[in-house]
């Protein structure tokens, strides 16, 4: 639920519950590819991207942080990580970048005198599920197949994903 006070005056702004969990889902992932520090160090330069999209309100920050992580992704897949850090990185990805699109939304709609953490908690939580439950799918399809799909073609069909999310928006 979202509640503003009459005598507040409008301030655009992300939350500051939001711009925390963004900052800290984005070292999550990047803290997850830690092992091939290529594909860490480029999600690093997402989650400061993705950061900056959440302080300054910009979407164009958001996108370009999005298509950076999603590099480090296919990155660390070509470079065959293993399978489910793979799938617990791309989950935290997708749910921190969802979070600041939110966040971003949130700003520009209610501003930062509303009272929003209800509605970012729910938020995150049905994010977290969602992502869960795919990312739960695809790992389970992964080891049935048993080695006829390698790494690789997981990480771009992740990297896939979260593209086609920024081009349907």
């Amino acid at each position: 639920m979202v509640t503003v006070s009459a005598s507040a005056e409008f301030e655009p702004g992300v939350p500051m519950l939001t711009q925390g969990l963004v900052t800290g889902g984005g070292f999550v992932t990047a803290l997850l590819l830690v092992s091939l520090p290529v594909a860490a160090l480029l999600a690093l330069v997402g989650v400061v991207a993705w950061t900056v999209a959440v302080r300054r309100h910009s979407p164009r920050y958001l996108d370009g942080g999005a298509g950076i992580v999603a590099l480090s992704l296919v990155t660390a897949g070509l470079a065959g990580i293993e399978p489910p850090v793979l799938v617990l990185a791309s989950g935290a990805a997708f749910v921190t970048y969802d979070l600041a699109s939110t966040g971003l939304s949130l700003a520009t709609q209610v501003g930062t005198r509303a009272e929003t953490r209800q509605a970012e908690v729910a938020r995150l939580g049905v994010t977290t599920i969602g992502a869960a439950v795919i990312a739960g799918m695809g790992y389970v399809a992964f080891t049935l197949a048993s080695g006829s799909v390698s790494p690789a073609a997981v990480a771009l069909i992740f990297g896939g994903v979260l593209l086609a999310e920024l081009a349907l928006r």
